[in-house]
């Protein structure tokens, strides 16, 4: 978990997904995290701080 100030908007990691998949997504966190894993590990240049 990270902290992100209240004045710093994020990006909306499920915006490319119709609404089925996010709903799906939404109702099974394990495939929410492997989904937004996914989705982390194939931009370039991003460093795991995890």
């Amino acid at each position: 978990m990270v902290h992100v100030p209240r004045t710093v908007v994020l990006a909306d990691a499920l915006a490319s997904l119709s609404q089925n998949q996010r709903e799906r997504l939404l109702r099974k966190e394990a495939a929410l995290i492997e989904y937004l894993d996914s989705q982390a590990s194939s931009r370039p240049g991003q460093e795991d701080d995890r």
